[in-house]
């Protein structure tokens, strides 16, 4: 199922880059293209909600084949608004997730503007740096999302901005938990 849900990510990316946003993947599709594997069947897709419409991307999103779950839609969080969308896989009777988040906060902001490139099944795919991946793991603060966060602290101790992860993780309310786990890895 997980190559259906890379699936669901890459039809995704490609409506919205159909529509011109920045966009980016966050959440288990992101971790796993930073290099823990593990099972997700969902995506999630940081929009800037300052450079297009909700009706805009549920347009795009319907016409690569998703459906719109618009009576759960638009709840809001303290990060913004969520848009839930299905995607079918083939005729098993299950679908995989995709949740677009348009969001508010300085730091998913910030994330989206600082998104790169990497390279899967050869496509190349916007993500979250790793940093910032990381910062809004601990953010959703669930315990998959902590050892997400834990897992690529470990995996690319020495290639991450700390500076940038100790700033942000100030800023974002989750200083404690950051330093938490850097000790905990430490140990």
């Amino acid at each position: 199922m997980a190559s259906e849900a890379l699936s669901a990510l890459l039809r995704a990316l490609t409506a919205l880059a159909a529509l011109g946003v920045p966009r980016a993947a966050f959440g288990g599709m992101a971790v796993n293209l930073w290099g823990r594997v593990r099972a997700t069947m969902d995506a999630d897709i940081l929009v800037d909600p300052r450079t297009t419409s909700v009706e805009a991307i549920v347009a795009a999103m319907r016409a690569e084949g998703f459906a719109h779950q618009d009576r759960i839609d638009r709840v809001r969080l303290d990060d913004g608004v969520v848009l839930h969308f299905r995607r079918p896989v083939g005729d098993l009777g299950v679908s995989v997730k995709v949740d677009i988040v348009l969001p508010t906060s300085r730091l998913a902001l910030q994330a989206l503007s600082r998104r790169v490139e990497l390279e899967t099944e050869g496509r190349s795919v916007p993500v979250v740096t790793c940093e910032d991946l990381i910062l809004l793991k601990l953010l959703a603060g669930r315990p998959i999302d902590r050892a997400d966060a834990a897992d690529l602290l470990e995996r690319w101790k020495g290639q991450l901005d700390e500076a940038y992860l100790e700033t942000w993780a100030r800023d974002a309310g989750v200083f404690e938990d950051y330093r938490s786990l850097g000790k905990y890895l430490q140990s």
